[in-house]
């Protein structure tokens, strides 16, 4: 039975309803995460651009930017001697966000549908270990091809990249958010910590 509940309704023209995520949707969408960290592992960048959300591509400058810096960043990591592990469970509830949006000044109807992918990311090298319960974020237009993008580093960085890909998703009163974004948390250990 579907759990269906009206989050925000906002002038007319812009809210969010959320649902329980079917078995095989739930599945399709975490295999899109995994594939993703699977051809980041290959250096396959280029799939990396196909799957990042066209608004963030924008803001980069273009998808070859999106390439050069996802290559640079992976040859950071791999330089510092830092190695990049990802577990990724199934998502619980999917979002269908509706607004209005003017294209070349005609108005239309857009449906969003927005899965949050819960993480736990682990990166260490010889000297310490971070590890991060986080999520990651896929979009829709039509349940079939997603979009993914990294949840953020902490609460209020996930509100700013939320507001930015949907406008008026996520509404804060009084401190208290209309959707409870799934937990983000880090910790960092210090290995060999009595030498220091």
């Amino acid at each position: 039975m579907k759990k269906l509940a009206i989050l925000l309704v906002a002038f007319a023209v812009n809210f969010v309803f959320a649902e329980d995520i079917d078995k095989k949707l739930a599945e399709q969408v975490k295999n899109e995460a995994v594939k993703m960290k699977d051809e980041l592992d290959k250096k396959n960048y280029k799939y990396i651009g196909e799957v990042t959300h066209p608004k963030i591509i924008k803001v980069i400058g273009g998808v070859e930017n999106v390439i050069t810096m996802t290559k640079q960043a992976m040859e950071q990591q791999a330089a510092s001697g830092f190695s990049l592990a990802y577990v990724f469970h199934e998502p619980t509830s999917i979002y269908t966000h509706m607004s209005k949006e003017t294209v070349d000044k005609v108005e239309k109807e857009v449906v969003e549908y927005i899965v949050f992918i819960p993480t736990h990311m682990t990166t260490e090298n010889a000297d310490m270990k971070i590890s991060v319960e986080g999520y990651m974020i896929a979009t829709s237009k039509n349940k079939n091809k997603w979009y993914l993008c990294n949840g953020g580093s902490n609460k209020a960085q996930a509100q700013q990249l939320l507001d930015f890909l949907f406008p008026g998703f996520v509404k804060v009163v009084d401190g208290k958010s209309s959707i409870e974004l799934p937990k983000i948390d880090q910790k960092t250990e210090f290995k060999n910590a009595e030498k220091k």
